[in-house]
This record gives structure tokens, C-alpha cells and sequence, in this order.
């Protein structure tokens, strides 16, 4: 690289260079270590040559140096070495107190963008040259160091310009003789603003500023003469103007200074600023005794103890009503931010009362809470800190420390809060406070306690709740709460008073009404730190808007904790997670949640769908295996007799009789219903020949088909036949196993349901249907899912489809777009929905005919498109290749991808996050996707190791585990080192994924999270099942320490089974440890005992 920039030799990291425009070249340029290109240099000198201007100023400002082989004009040139530098370690806004016009670099804030004091870290002082070539660097350090700035200095150089060398005389005293100083570059060039900055010179400022005449040595007698020709000037104006120039000892003939005064007496350094700091005035002097000091101080714009001169002082002192008494005590103040002992005085936090408790806090934590503006990655705790001297703080601002030191100096111990309080309020106040607030008292109960009105106690609760917001604003306790908070965006109640104690519940239940610094959310239980940020809470009533009457937890967990992220709820706990859903009307049986009560007819329902795997008979064994799984997964108890729940069986639609007491669930949607028309057309050829059909006949006659769908017996078929054609033929008449011809008069499903619509009107709810012909819903939804004139009409509704009214016209067009849409032989009523929206030929459908939803639309095409396949949301032609959306998503991504991909992908495509996560989590559980990383995912039909490096997995985790009972694999070390080279990186993950395959199961928790929890691994035959097994075993075998919960947690994350938490408080053990089977218990104070 021959034509470069370079990085100055005193920036170690980027990071420490707090401009978005040298961030933006950096970025965009080629870079060699040290080393810059400059083809984006000169890409942007041809594009934008105002942008190239600024740029190159910013950079030769911050100590860049411009190397070209060739000789170039244009470029500054410098030199590498660099001396002496600003030092600023947080944000700000003392670059404001700068006087850039005393400085001759006025607009740089604009002309740079400055908006923060770190847009000064690491600029080199020398540098300021490049703004203003004759700028003085003494009067910079001065003008930096009075705004409360550090300055880095190498003592074995001085400050240099090399083009400069001049003499500088000064009068320390108006008494003492002429000193002559020789320095290099100690003058500076005055600006006109600055000098004639009063009213009565407003109309030469603005005639200078006409002819651009910027500094003071510009004007010339030639320039006063044509003044005095301008409008509205006369002898006294331009007289008032010599006078300030001879003042200042300027010489209007030579332009020179005549006198040895290069500055305007009023910045005189000797002494500009006695005192250091930039603690503000109003808190160093805050008591009342300093009253008069302090309106002193802000009628004279004094806001830091860094803005007090020496000449202040001396005027205060002489005011009317200030005796020597109160002057010294104001000087010894000051003395302890005099230059020497500033630098030596120490922080001491031992004062504070709750030093002990904050001592092993970083003291980060603490200057975050505070809302301090920190970039430091520090890990020094408050203790560490405590005793150091203001020269020996590095990590922090020395003023930021002691800054930090005032305030904790006035907050109290969480438990003393209410004491504080209490102190804060008169007596009847509190009483009333706590009528109303812990013992929960109406205005016109809590008055009878004292004689007075229902409107007089609003008063006085009014007036106490304000004192109460005013004394926790003074001890800083919404910052001390956001410290102790396990999270840092909210934090509960139940923690909160855990915090505050018992005896405080008054001060939560004030919280809770909003009227102070916290934002309550009752359905989460807890207050959100919104430090004026609204929450938006909406989210979560469309979430459980969606959610259907009965559903897993684990199927829906990722998506609301997603939508808990939205509103600040990071890693909620299972307590707040069970009492938001509870909130929302559901109820908790062990695994699942119901929005009613469960039956025993819901629970059969539930343990047939999902934990009886084939058929079950039922008889005494069967019904105590029913009730024992009831128990362990619902936490319900079946008490009926064995001929109850046969009863209770033979009352559940999908629960069908497959031989001599024995039940099976039968999924509808998985279930070829081909067989059963081919069945019903063998049956309806038959019926011309004979009266009545066995089903061992249709049994024999279908065998081989059946076996294929599982159908091993004639009673099996028999449910069948019952399920889909009851009201077509009579099906078991006379408790036998015959088929006969249906009576001419009875009704068709079809005909029976639209008979009774028609007589409601054409539109009804199903409730209706089933009050008037007394069936069970599922025979009501099969009627219509199988009709070509009745169709599903918003929720639990049903219409007639000629009661919509559409045209022919209209018909034409929804089949037109359709097809238009199923081009890849599939789409989703989600995107057609959008497209008739915009449609300006068909968009009227849905305002005039009520197709307000996708859920209509796809009942309309059911009807209008016989062709059409598909369900509600996914909709595809007869022999397309793809069925279902799931095998969308399969062919669409077929490389590496994310769980955030593949739900943006089902949402895009119109589907709702609730049911986007349940696909990525069927995708997941059948192996179509695989992970290999953190949130990384893969394609299942593509992955492949090898099985040498299989086997070398295989021999390093057996060698591991041991004979444990369990493989943590976040503490195997070392494993990239040992294990061979693939096409994928190691790691954890992809361990557990290979695992998986080769005999090994994953523990998860009930309430699991993949980002979060460790992953945990046993052999397939293994006798721990749960996380609560894995944990109560490892308790029980291999800890024999204290059994409080929090040193129970340390010894858990020591074996990788749970996560590293910073937080005292976070240290809980999974909620699932104390709820299930009880084989692990965790009291109120936290004793942690074993089953």
C-alpha cells in the first residue's frame, strides 16, 4: 500500500473514536494494521467535495497522517509523534461551555457534528492548529481543562507548532515587573465577536460581518473610515470601537498589539480558575445556610464549582449582609477542590448505609442504575474502589465517582425505606396511607377513623402521596430497585417486596397505581423501569386472542416469550409466565391449559390424543394406566369406575372402539379418507343385490387396504363406518355388526343441518344446530367441512353460501385470481386476502359481502374451486407436488438458515406467529431441520458426518461421562482440539444433534429455553426421564453442602446443569423443581429437601 492514512499512534482500539463519519471510512476502506486505502478518500473527493473537506479536516484533527508517494498540495502534512491528548471516559454535554470563539474555531461543533463529550477522546491538542493555524494550545489546554476536561500529557515534551516562534510578555501582578517567557506559539488571533461582543457595538459587528471580516488583526483604518459612512453610525459609535481596540492594545496602523496584554483583562490567567471540578454548585453548597451563595452563583451563570474565579469570590465577599464568617467557610469549601488537594482526595463510600450491602456490586452495575453515561468494561467492585484517591481512579471519571459517592451518601437500606417514609409524613398521613393502602380501606372507611369526610381523606392521601414520590426521588429508590432487580427492565412484586420487606406492602400497592416512577402491568404482576418509555401491552391480547381452548405450553412458549420481549420481559419465570396465562382465564392442569374446566371426557380426550400410544383395553389395568398418566401429565385424578370410563369413552368422537374393549384415537387429518369412498360405493353396489351388508364382508373385501392404514379389525372398520356414514346407511342396528339401507325419509347430515339454518335465518351459530338436533360437534363440523353449500363463517358460525350473495361476475373473478396466485401449484389464503384487498375489481367483496377475513375467503373457494385442495390457510391444486406448508418451507430453504427465517417466512406468506412457531417446532421435532449452532439450522435430509468423526464424538463423550449419569456438554473443554475436521464448526449444539442420532436423549425442563439452558445428555436407556429426575439424582448423589437454594443453584451451575446468574436474587431454582411429584421442595425460606 503506497498512497495511505494512518492510524494514530495513540488510538489502541476503534472503538475509542466516537465519530460516526471516521467510523464510515473506516468501514469502508481497505485496511493494511495500521494503515487506511485512500481509494474511498478519493472516491468521495470526486463525489461529494464538501464531505471530502470535512472528512479530511476530522481526520488530520484526530492525529491521522496522509501518506502519498507522490507530492500532494491538498493534504495536510504532519508528523506521526504526538504528544499530549484529551481524555474522556463518558458522555456528556461540558463541550458546550467551550468559547470557540475565543479560540478562533467557531461552528465546529456543526461542521463535525458534536453532540457528545466523547466526540473529543484521543484528539491530540497539537492538532487544533489545523482548524486555526495561529490558535494558541495554552489557551486550548486552559479552555479545555475549565470545561471540566482531562488532558493526557507527555512530560518530556512541550507543546509545539514548528512553523511559530514568538515571544510572549505578561504582568503576573499590576505591580511586578514585565515577564518575558520565550514559548513557542502563544498567540492566538481574537475574534471581532469576541471582543465586541457587548450591545453597544452591535452595529460594527454586523458591518464586519458584512465585509467577512472574522478577526480583530483584520481591521484597518481604511476599514473605520468606510464605517463610519454607514447608516446610523455616528461619533460616538465609532469612538466606542477605537477605545475597545486600544483597550485591547491593538494598533490599527501596524495591526499589531502594542501591549505586552495579549488578553482582554477579564481572562487574565492569573488566576483564571482557582478550583478544579465540574460538581454543580447547587449540590456542593446545598444547605441552607449557603442560600444566598448559590442565587449569587446562578445570577452569575456560575453552574460548576468550575466556573468560580478567584474575582467571584472576592465579590461575593464584599456583598451587603456577608460577614468574614460566612466568606471563609465558602473558601474552605472551595479549598478541597483546589488543584492539589482535589487530586488527592479519596473516595469513601463506608459513609453510605448501604456500602456494606452494594460492596461486591461492580460499581458499572451501580453507574448504569444511576443513569450515568459509562463505556468501560470494568469489573472492579465497589469495595475495590472505596479509598482510592481521585489521581488513582482509572476505569472511571474521578468526577463521575464522586458524583456517584453524594448520591449513594443519601439512599437508605431497601428494608429502611419505609422508616423513611414514615419520617417523611406527619402522623395522620401515614394512618391514612396505610388505611388505604395496606389494609385496603374505602375513602369512607379510612374517614370514620377519624371523624372526617370521604373528600377530606383525598386530600390528605393526595397530599401524602406526593411527599411519598418527592422523599423516594431524594433516596434514589427507583435506582436502587433497578440495581437489585434480577432483570433489568422490569421487576415483580413479589420480588420487590422481597426487597422492601413485609412491613412496606403499603409502598408496592402504591406503586401499583401508576402514580409514581414504575409502570404496573397487573396481568404480568409486575413493574416495568419505563424511565418515560410507554409500554405497549397489546401484543399479548393478540397473542391469547389466537390461542385455541386447550394447548400445550411448550407448542407456544418461543412465540409469547418473543411477544414478552416486545415489552421488555426478558427470560420471564415460570410464576410470571402461569399467572399471565391465568390472567387471560385459562387454567393449569399439569402439562396443558384449558380455558374451562376439564371433564373427564376432555382428559380422556387429551391422554388418547397424546400420551396412549396404539390401542389400550379397558379394564381394571387400563383404567388405573389411564388414571396414573392423568396424574403425572394433567395433576388430575380419575375416580369413575371402570364402567364409567367405558362409558365416558364410548362418548368421545375420536376416540374409537378397534376390538373387544379396546380404544384407539383416531386422527381424521392423517387418515386417507379414499378407503372410505370406495367402501361406500362396494356398499351401494351391494344394496342392489341384497338388503343388508355384514362389515366382516367389507372387512374381507378391503383387507389389504386396511391393514396398510392399521385397521386390524372388523369392529375397528365398524367405528369407521359409524364415524363417516351413520346418516347415510343405518350402521349397528340391533347392537350387531349390519349395514342396511337408510329409511326414505330421514335426512341426509347435509339436509338436516341446512334445514335448520335455513328455519335460523341461512346464518347461526353451532350452537344452535346442536341445541336443536342434539349431536355431538364433531358431526356438526364434519356436515359441514363436507357440504357444497354450507360453509364455516367466522368463529363457531356457519352459513349458507347462496345467503353471501356473490354474482357470477364476482365468482369469475375470485376463481381468476386464485388460479393467477397458483402458479407454484400452491398459496396461502393469507397472501390471496392481501391480493383481493387491492383489487380494485374485487376488493368490494369484502365491505358488501362480509369476507372480512382469510378464513371466509378459503370456505368461498372450497366451494366455487372444487379443484381446490388444502385447509384454511394453505390451499394448493389437485396433484401438486406440495401439501402442505410445512413442505414449503422444507424446499424453500435448503441451506443453513434461523428459527427467526423460518417464522418470518410462514408470517410473510399471512400466518400468525402463534401458528409460524408450531411449524418451526413440527419442522424441528420430525428432523427436517437439524441444529448445528446457536439458533442455526440446517436441513435435515442434507446433513451428514461422516462416521469416523461420529465415532470420534462417540469416544470423546463416553470417555467424558464416564459412569455419570449424565453428559453436560458445556463442560467439555477442549473438543475442537480432538475432534476432527467436518464441514461444520463444533460445537455444543451440533454435538447434541449428532448425539441424538447415536443413543443418547436430551433432558430439556418443562419450561425450557434453547438460548439459555445448558444442554444435558444421557444414554437412551437411562432411567432419568425429566430435569426434575436429573437434578433430584444428582442431589441426592454427588452434593453434600448447605442446602439453601442459592448455594443448591452455585453447585448446579458448577455441574453445567443450570446457567451463571450475576444476581443474588436470580439464583432460583427452576419453578418445575418444586411443583411436580414434589420430589424436590423448596420453602419459604428457601431450605431446599430432598424425596
Amino acid at each position: 500500500m503506497q498512497d495511505y492514512i494512518k492510524l494514530p499512534t495513540i488510538i489502541e482500539d476503534i472503538e475509542e473514536i466516537h465519530s460516526e463519519r471516521i467510523r464510515k471510512f473506516i468501514k469502508e476502506s481497505e485496511r493494511e494494521g495500521d494503515k487506511f486505502s485512500v481509494d474511498y478518500f478519493r472516491a468521495l473527493f470526486q463525489n461529494n467535495r464538501e464531505e471530502f473537506m470535512v472528512l479530511m479536516d476530522e481526520l488530520a484533527l484526530r492525529g491521522f497522517t496522509f501518506h502519498t508517494v507522490k507530492r500532494n498540495n491538498l493534504l495536510p502534512s504532519y508528523s506521526d509523534k504526538l504528544s499530549s491528548y484529551l481524555k474522556v471516559t463518558r458522555g456528556g454535554l461540558s463541550f458546550k461551555n467551550l468559547d470557540l470563539n475565543l479560540l478562533g474555531i467557531a461552528g465546529m461543533f456543526n461542521r463535525f457534528d458534536v453532540v457528545s463529550d466523547l466526540f473529543f477522546h484521543k484528539i491530540p491538542l497539537q492538532r487544533f492548529t489545523h482548524l486555526n493555524a495561529n490558535i494558541s494550545l495554552d489557551l486550548v489546554k486552559r479552555e479545555f481543562e475549565k470545561s471540566g476536561f482531562h488532558l493526557v500529557e507527555d512530560t518530556e515534551e512541550i507543546l509545539t507548532n514548528k512553523d511559530s516562534d514568538s515571544t510572549l510578555v505578561y504582568k503576573i501582578s499590576e505591580t511586578s515587573e514585565p515577564t518575558v517567557i520565550k514559548e513557542k506559539m502563544l498567540n492566538y488571533r481574537l475574534t471581532v465577536s469576541h471582543v465586541f461582543e457587548h450591545n453597544k457595538y452591535l452595529s460594527f459587528q454586523r458591518y464586519c460581518l458584512e465585509q467577512q471580516i472574522k478577526f480583530v488583526d483584520e481591521i484597518t483604518e481604511d476599514v473605520i473610515q468606510k464605517y463610519t459612512l454607514s447608516d446610523g453610525v455616528g461619533i460616538k459609535k465609532v469612538s466606542n470601537v477605537r477605545e475597545k481596540l486600544q483597550e485591547i492594545g491593538y494598533c490599527l496602523s501596524t495591526r499589531s498589539f502594542k501591549k505586552k496584554d495579549v488578553l482582554p483583562k477579564k481572562e487574565k490567567p492569573a488566576p483564571v480558575i482557582l478550583y478544579s471540578g465540574s460538581f454543580p454548585v447547587q449540590e456542593v453548597f446545598a444547605e441552607n445556610k449557603f442560600n444566598k451563595f448559590r442565587q449569587f452563583c446562578s445570577s452569575h451563570k456560575l453552574v460548576t464549582i468550575g466556573d468560580i474565579k478567584s474575582t467571584h469570590l472576592d465579590k461575593f465577599g464584599s456583598t451587603l449582609g456577608i460577614g468574614k464568617k460566612k466568606h471563609v467557610e465558602i473558601m474552605e469549601i472551595m479549598s478541597e477542590y483546589e488543584s492539589t488537594k482535589w487530586h488527592a482526595q479519596k473516595v469513601n463510600f463506608e459513609n453510605c448505609l448501604i456500602f456494606d450491602e452494594f460492596r461486591d456490586i461492580p460499581v458499572r452495575n451501580i453507574l448504569s442504575a444511576f443513569q450515568f453515561n459509562i463505556d468501560t468494561e470494568s469489573t472492579m467492585t465497589l469495595e475495590e474502589l472505596n479509598g482510592l484517591k481521585r489521581m488513582e481512579i482509572t476505569d472511571f471519571g474521578s468526577e463521575t465517582i464522586m458524583e456517584l459517592q453524594q448520591k449513594l451518601s443519601k439512599v437508605v437500606k431497601p428494608k429502611e425505606v419505609g422508616d423513611s417514609l414514615k419520617s417523611a409524613l406527619k402522623e395522620n398521613e401515614y394512618k391514612i396511607i396505610k388505611y388505604r393502602f395496606e389494609e385496603k380501606l374505602t375513602l369512607e372507611e379510612t374517614g370514620s377513623h377519624f371523624s372526617v369526610t370521604r373528600e377530606r381523606v383525598r386530600q390528605i392521601e393526595a397530599k401524602a402521596i406526593k411527599k411519598i414520590s418527592q422523599r423516594l426521588g431524594i433516596i434514589y429508590f427507583y435506582n436502587i430497585i433497578f440495581l437489585l432487580s434480577p432483570s433489568k427492565s422490569f421487576i415483580t412484586r413479589d420480588e420487590i417486596t422481597q426487597i422492601l420487606g413485609e412491613e412496606s406492602l403499603y409502598i408496592v400497592e402504591i406503586l401499583k397505581q401508576g402514580e409514581l416512577g414504575f409502570t404496573y402491568f397487573e396481568k404480568l404482576d409486575s413493574f416495568f423501569f419505563n424511565y418515560n418509555k410507554e409500554f405497549e401491552f397489546l401484543a399479548l391480547d393478540d397473542f391469547f386472542g389466537d390461542l385455541p381452548n386447550t394447548f400445550f405450553f411448550e407448542d407456544y412458549q418461543s412465540t409469547l416469550e418473543e411477544v414478552l420481549e416486545t415489552i421488555g420481559v426478558d427470560e420471564p419465570s415460570v410464576p410470571m409466565i402461569e399467572s399471565l396465562i391465568e390472567s387471560y382465564g385459562y387454567r393449569r392442569y399439569g402439562e396443558i391449559y384449558a380455558k374451562s374446566r376439564l371433564s373427564l371426557t376432555d382428559v380422556l380426550d387429551i391422554l388418547f390424543k397424546n400420551y396412549v400410544d396404539g390401542p389400550l383395553r379397558i379394564d381394571e389395568d387400563g383404567v388405573e394406566y389411564l388414571a396414573s398418566l392423568a396424574k403425572k401429565y394433567l395433576n388430575y385424578t380419575i375416580s369413575s369406575t371402570l364402567r364409567g370410563v367405558d362409558a365416558r369413552l364410548r362418548d368421545c368422537p375420536n376416540i374409537m372402539l378397534v376390538d373387544s374393549a379396546t380404544f384407539r384415537w383416531f386422527d381424521l387429518a392423517s387418515f386417507d379418507s379414499e378407503i372410505i369412498e370406495e367402501i361406500d360405493k362396494y356398499i351401494q353396489k351391494r344394496f342392489e343385490v341384497v338388503d343388508v351388508i355384514n362389515v366382516e364382508e367389507l372387512f374381507i373385501e378391503f383387507n389389504g387396504k386396511l391393514k396398510a392404514l392399521k385397521v386390524n379389525s372388523k369392529l375397528h372398520l365398524y367405528s369407521l363406518l359409524r364415524y363417516f356414514l351413520d346418516e347415510k346407511y343405518v350402521v349397528g342396528k340391533g347392537n350387531t355388526l349390519n349395514i342396511f339401507k337408510n329409511d326414505s325419509n330421514k335426512l341426509t347430515i347435509e339436509q338436516s343441518l341446512m334445514k335448520i339454518i335455513e328455519s335460523l335465518g341461512g346464518y347461526c351459530d353451532k350452537a344452535q344446530i346442536q341445541e336443536e338436533l342434539q349431536w355431538q360437534m364433531y358431526k356438526i363440523d364434519l356436515g359441514i367441512s363436507s357440504s357444497k353449500k354450507l360453509l364455516a363463517w367466522g368463529k363457531n358460525k356457519v352459513i349458507l353460501f347462496e345467503k353471501i350473495g356473490l354474482s357470477d361476475l364476482e365468482k369469475a373473478g375470485l376463481i381468476s385470481l386464485t388460479k393467477k396466485m397458483l402458479k407454484d401449484g400452491y398459496t396461502t389464503t393469507g397472501i390471496l386476502y392481501k391480493e383481493l384487498m387491492f383489487d380494485p375489481s374485487l376488493s368490494q367483496i369484502i365491505s358488501q359481502k362480509g369476507v372480512d377475513d382469510q378464513w371466509k375467503l378459503s370456505s368461498i373457494l372450497k366451494i366455487i374451486i372444487p379443484e381446490l385442495r388444502g385447509h384454511v390457510n394453505f390451499i394448493y391444486m389437485e396433484g401438486s407436488s406440495f401439501t402442505s406448508f410445512e413442505s414449503v418451507m422444507i424446499h424453500h430453504f435448503q441451506e443453513e438458515t434461523t428459527r427467526k427465517e423460518l417464522r418470518s417466512f410462514a408470517v410473510d406468506f399471512g400466518y400468525k406467529e402463534v401458528m409460524a412457531s408450531n411449524m418451526m417446532k413440527k419442522l424441528l421435532d420430525q428432523g427436517d431441520f437439524v441444529e448445528i449452532d446457536l439458533d442455526k439450522l440446517y436441513p435435515g435430509d442434507k446433513f451428514h458426518i461422516e462416521e469416523e468423526a461420529v465415532n470420534e464424538l462417540l469416544m470423546l463423550v463416553e470417555g467424558f461421562q464416564g459412569n455419570a449419569a449424565y453428559l453436560p456438554l458445556s463442560k467439555i473443554s477442549g473438543y475442537r482440539r480432538k475432534l476432527p475436521s467436518i464441514d461444520f464448526r463444533w460445537n455444543p449444539y451440533l454435538m447434541k444433534t449428532i448425539l441424538l442420532k447415536n443413543g443418547y436423549r436430551q433432558i430439556t425442563k418443562i419450561m425450557s429455553d434453547y438460548r439459555y439452558d445448558k444442554i444435558l445428555m444421557v444414554k437412551e436407556d437411562s432411567p432419568l426421564k425429566t430435569f426434575e429426575e436429573l437434578v433430584h439424582y444428582v442431589l441426592k448423589n454427588e452434593y453434600e453442602g448447605n442446602m439453601h437454594q442459592t448455594q443448591v443453584y452455585d453447585f448446579l451451575v458448577e455441574k453445567g446443569i443450570l446457567r451463571e446468574q450475576d444476581s443474588l436474587y436470580s439464583k432460583v431454582l427452576p419453578h418445575e423443581l418444586k411443583d411436580f411429584d414434589n420430589l424436590v421442595n423448596v420453602d419459604s425460606l428457601g431450605i431446599v429437601t430432598l424425596r
